[in-house]
């Protein structure tokens, strides 16, 4: 049986580390042997509506989601975005979109502690993120070095306790936090990949 492609596309760097991590073959946090998992960084969120369009109307893929930010509801690029991309599929934009209210950076916190953030701004969040990895000692700006020392931290236990918390994340894109990930995980667990034609 071929093997299902779901293709994600990401607003950034934050989302690619997240799924660099769901990816790990060391992981097993998905069905292996039923889907495989291709991730996009569209390199600013304002990029995800146009790569979205592109990749929706190839035929490679079995599945296309958009991986992005809720922000803080100060913008209007979530409401924006999901309009875009219900336009597009012609589909209720829940069956499209993983969401994370505030930002990704949560979820990847939730590996390390029980802290939750309450904005997206990356300097006011810098003491959450060094509690949790006390290496990145300058102020947290998801450079490089600094997803480079959250990725590289993450074992299996980490892995474990991070979707033990997820999961517990409300799914109303209002609240904070929550997110639409743990629904994606159910999905991608799913023996029966007839949702990928839906």
């Amino acid at each position: 049986m071929l093997k299902k492609r779901i293709m994600i596309i990401g607003e950034g760097d934050e989302e690619e580390c997240f799924f660099d991590l769901i990816n790990d073959a060391n992981f097993k946090v998905y069905d292996r042997e039923k889907y495989e998992l291709i991730f996009k960084n569209a390199n600013g969120a304002g990029n995800v509506p146009a790569y979205f369009s592109d990749y929706f109307a190839n035929l490679q893929y079995d599945y296309v989601y958009a991986f992005i930010d809720v922000d803080d509801f100060k913008t209007d690029f979530f409401e924006n975005t999901r309009e875009k991309i219900g336009k597009i599929t012609g589909e209720d934009w829940r069956k499209n979109i993983i969401f994370t209210n505030p930002c990704t950076l949560q979820l990847l916190i939730a590996g390390f502690c029980e802290d939750e953030l309450f904005t997206k701004a990356k300097p006011v969040n810098s003491g959450v993120v060094t509690k949790c990895w006390p290496d990145i000692k300058k102020t947290y700006d998801a450079h490089e070095w600094q997803l480079s020392i959250i990725k590289c931290s993450f074992d299996n236990p980490h892995i474990e306790k991070m979707i033990s918390r997820i999961r517990k994340y409300s799914v109303k894109d209002t609240d904070k936090p929550s997110s639409s990930i743990r629904e994606f995980l159910d999905k991608i667990n799913n023996e029966d990949t007839s949702w990928t034609e839906e």
